[in-house]
């Protein structure tokens, strides 16, 4: 998550405005700036405002009605009045936190043990360029030129280029980076994707038109004069400029499409439906449908959390399969039971089981690589 995103979050907690989400992203960043505090000797905690604040949120999150999460007037205030404390604790602390973060963005973690952050980019001439040796500089192959800019995000641009045709980002299992394409479009892809589309089209044609496997958030760069494009094995998107986030990989049966801001359409065989903010399409082999979610669920990925909300226990552990890189066992548990709550994807692979296990009805057996999921 970077500082500007922290600061939206933290100004719509202080206002009473802050989802369900917002609010548990918060409270994970809240933590960590809490234990740094622990161990400064230059910042003054202030433990009772601390667990005040932490208290008022949890209820908020725990709340009996899951649509309301606006903070009572009472809250705000007390939030309001110590939030300035914690606030600049967080402005003090946010660049060493979001390094630490930023050494994990795209690793994933197996029983404590970090992977190593990167991606690849395929060019059309079959060369290889692995975006993680790319070390706060530009590499320029073949005419296309890759920036690092630093916090797992990278940029794309085309200066003469030599081989037109097919390039194809990749990130492997446990992995997260974000593109930043000619157009200035941003996407950031998650473990187990591909990106793939072709330069010459993509600069000259009529559509800008990429291809995904996995998953990816999209922020279009506007254009009413070439629509985005996204095609997956089961639909196509079609966007002017817009935020929304894509899940499709190849060996699951479903993909769906969450739009957080502007418009989409959606075509599938015959079918076309068109989103609004808030909407969410699930196509499969035989239907398609629309639903309204809560969006931010589906994208709290982007910024290092995993966010369930009630989602059935095969799915989650499809997620963590692909960001820790493990084979997933079901031994007795029942895949059709339901799971809710956000912890960060930073954490270890055995935390992130026990606070599943704490909801009881599962258990966890971790054998190597191979996690078995028990009653």
């Amino acid at each position: 998550m970077d500082k500007e995103r922290f600061i939206e979050i933290a100004e719509n907690v202080k206002n009473g405005v802050a989802s369900r989400v917002e609010i548990e992203l918060y409270l994970s960043y809240l933590e960590q700036f809490n234990q740094k505090a622990s161990s400064s000797t230059e910042i003054k905690r202030d433990d009772q405002t601390y667990n005040v604040i932490k208290s008022n949120l949890y209820n908020i999150i725990h709340s009996k009605d899951p649509h309301t999460f606006t903070l009572s007037v009472r809250t705000s205030i007390s939030i309001a009045a110590t939030i300035l404390v914690l606030f600049f604790i967080s402005l003090y602390q946010i660049k060493n936190i979001h390094r630490s973060a930023d050494k994990h963005v795209g690793q994933g973690v197996v029983l404590a043990k970090s992977r190593h952050t990167s991606g690849s980019l395929t060019l059309a001439n079959g060369s290889v360029i692995e975006l993680g040796d790319i070390k706060n500089s530009t590499n320029n192959i073949s005419g296309i030129k890759v920036s690092n800019l630093g916090n797992g995000s990278f940029k794309y641009d085309i200066e003469n280029i030599e081989f037109e045709g097919e390039n194809i980002i990749r990130t492997a299992l446990g992995q997260q980076i974000q593109v930043q394409l000619v157009d200035g479009s941003k996407i950031w892809l998650n473990a187990g994707t591909s990106l793939k589309y072709d330069t010459k089209m993509y600069r000259q044609s009529s559509t800008r038109s990429v291809e995904i496997n996995g998953e990816a958030y999209f922020e279009i760069a506007k254009n009413p004069q070439r629509p985005f494009i996204v095609k997956t094995g089961s639909q196509k998107i079609t966007v002017l400029g817009t935020h929304f986030n894509v899940c499709a990989y190849n060996n699951e049966l479903g993909e769906r499409t969450t739009l957080l801001e502007g418009s989409v359409s959606i075509s599938s065989g015959k079918d076309i439906l068109f989103l609004k903010p808030g909407e969410q399409v699930s196509v499969d082999r035989q239907t398609i449908k629309k639903i309204k979610v809560n969006a931010e669920s589906f994208v709290a990925w982007k910024d290092g959390m995993f966010s369930f909300n009630e989602d059935n226990l095969a799915d989650i552990m499809k997620r963590i399969s692909r960001w820790y890189d493990i084979d997933v066992i079901f031994q007795g548990a029942d895949p059709n039971s339901h799971f809710g709550g956000t912890i960060s994807r930073y954490e270890n692979l055995e935390k992130v089981l026990e606070r599943l296990e704490l909801t009881g009805g599962v258990s966890f057996k971790v054998e190597g690589r191979k996690v078995y999921v028990r009653k």
